[in-house]
């Protein structure tokens, strides 16, 4: 009987650092694939009928997050009144 080798994989030495981060980046990346899971779901079932109240809700679930302390973003009429632009501003989302 006949058997070829169909793959090879080399052995690489790595640092216990650079293990430690490839492990957090790998815990990171499931974390926004569990979060973005979450929004597909959220969306599908309808959480946001109306879209003209969707901005600052959206926004500040983005911020959350991505966990960040300011953040920029572009929306279209349809999307926002001014209730939502202050609710954003006093977040530091312009």
């Amino acid at each position: 009987m006949f058997c070829r080798k169909i793959f090879h994989i080399e052995t690489v030495t790595i640092s216990l650092a650079e293990y430690n981060a490839l492990k957090q980046a790998v815990i990171d990346l499931q974390q926004l694939v569990d979060s973005l899971q979450e929004e597909i779901r959220l969306l599908k079932n309808g959480r946001n009928r109306n879209d003209r109240n969707a901005l600052s809700p959206i926004a500040l679930e983005a911020k959350f997050n991505l966990d960040i302390e300011r953040m920029t973003i572009l929306a279209d009429k349809g999307f926002f009144n001014s209730r939502h632009f202050q609710t954003c501003i006093d977040n530091n989302i312009t």
